[in-house]
């Protein structure tokens, strides 16, 4: 068992997860493991090919639960309007909203398709402690960047991506850095940036605040300024 646990990732069981304090600890808990599992790699080897089909399944699963979100609400607006006497179907009078279904049907062919190279062999063992009997899902893959990808890959298919109606999957915890593009986990609902340096800059670098800036040079800064200068020349005229 040891040498088994040494040449392949094992996946994390979801219920060894800790009780959490708040959601915010509970959110915490799963920013490091996606750190762990997947961030940590895909900032130390960006270009290559293991790490980018894992971006790329990253960025099909959150764009996919975008249109299911956006599809379940359409979808319950249509329900609870249309009259059962009148044969219609869901989105047969809305070009967009068939848009949105062929996009969601693209989103999960292609990620039907790209999950089917990953192979794992389920395993069973008591967990430290005898606290639980707990399975694990072995890679058989030899390399260490193949052992890396099915493990990243598991824990975003078993851990990440279960939303329930109008209630959104936690992949969409996952988003890109508006100001430098990095993946981040969000830990609020309107968290867009991965660390607060990127969001200084990134307001920095708006209209407004230029505007705001601009303002506080013409009405406040450069007056005192003025004001300072013209203290100094008077203190230098007294001695």
């Amino acid at each position: 068992m040891i040498r088994m646990k040494s040449q392949m990732r094992r996946l994390r069981q979801i219920n060894s997860a800790p009780p959490f304090e708040s959601q915010r600890s509970e959110r915490r808990f799963w920013a490091d493991e996606a750190q762990d599992y997947i961030f940590a790699r895909v900032k130390e080897r960006p270009k290559s090919p293991c790490v980018q089909r894992v971006v790329r399944l990253l960025e099909l699963m959150t764009a996919a639960e975008e249109l299911r979100m956006e599809l379940y609400q359409a979808h319950q607006d249509f329900e609870s309007t249309h009259n059962p006497a009148v044969p219609r179907a869901f989105g047969s009078d809305d070009s967009r909203l068939r848009g949105k279904v062929r996009e969601l049907d693209d989103h999960l062919r292609e990620m039907n398709k790209r999950i089917g190279r990953y192979r794992w062999r389920p395993f069973l063992r008591h967990y430290p402690g005898y606290t639980y009997l707990e399975d694990l899902y072995l890679s058989t893959r030899r390399s260490t960047d193949e052992r890396w990808e099915n493990a990243a890959v598991r824990w975003l298919l078993r851990h990440q991506i279960k939303g329930y109606g109008g209630l959104p999957a936690p992949i969409l915890r996952f988003r890109r850095c508006r100001q430098c593009s990095a993946w981040f986990y969000a830990l609020t609902d309107h968290q867009r940036h991965c660390k607060l340096k990127c969001r200084q800059r990134l307001y920095s670098d708006s209209p407004e605040f230029r505007a705001k800036r601009a303002r506080y040079m013409r009405e406040r800064y450069r007056p005192q300024e003025k004001e300072r200068e013209q203290r100094a020349t008077e203190g230098g005229k007294h001695a």
